[in-house]
């Protein structure tokens, strides 16, 4: 009868309390476009915020990352406007991987986990997970070592780690997707599948 947590703060709460926090708000967002729209808003805030001195963490775990995922709003290749012209430029780097660089180089510190199919890639064809994950993860460190240049501080703004777990194909699920941003005023998480 008891909840999950026995003897962590959040249960000994509910012997005298509500468990939740108070002012906690949950918004069901429909659709990849406005589930992405909300992520990009709330990422925008929070390098805002660190550029106003208020630092603070953003947190990713996936099963796929597509470090080349464009979730911008006003570059020209939007889907309405297909095809683009080749000479079209972005106006602002609004990729997965564009945002991460940008959160560690407003002083950030990100930490991602992602999984890493290494016998499932041979046998289910999850070649473009590893090459895409890998890709992050050397990039990421690629950034802390050029920011710690300047700010020895910065060796560990952003961590990479590639979980290559893989429990039993009956009982388990790889499509875990979850972003919690804590920065300054931003106080956000995001989870489920887009």
């Amino acid at each position: 009868g008891r909840p999950w947590g026995d003897g962590t703060y959040m249960a000994r709460r509910m012997d005298n309390s509500s468990p939740w926090d108070e002012n906690c708000h949950v918004i069901p967002t429909i659709g990849g476009y406005e589930a992405m729209s909300a992520m990009r808003e709330s990422l925008e805030a929070a390098i805002a915020q660190a550029e106003q001195g208020k630092k603070g963490y953003v947190y990713i775990a996936d099963w796929r990352l597509n470090p080349l995922r464009d979730i911008s709003e006003d570059n020209p290749w939007m889907v309405q406007n297909r095809p683009w012209n080749e000479s079209d430029s972005a106006k602002k780097d609004q990729t997965v991987l564009g945002f991460i660089l940008r959160l560690m180089q407003a002083g950030i510190r990100v930490r991602i986990l992602l999984w890493m199919p290494m016998k499932a890639s041979i046998i289910g064809g999850h070649g473009p997970h590893m090459s895409d994950h890998n890709y992050i993860a050397d990039v990421v460190s690629r950034e802390c070592e050029r920011l710690s240049k300047s700010d020895p501080g910065a060796i560990d703004r952003g961590i990479v780690a590639l979980d290559m777990r893989v429990a039993s194909p009956i009982t388990s699920t790889h499509h875990q997707k979850m972003m919690v941003i804590r920065v300054g005023d931003v106080n956000v998480a995001y989870c489920g599948g887009v």
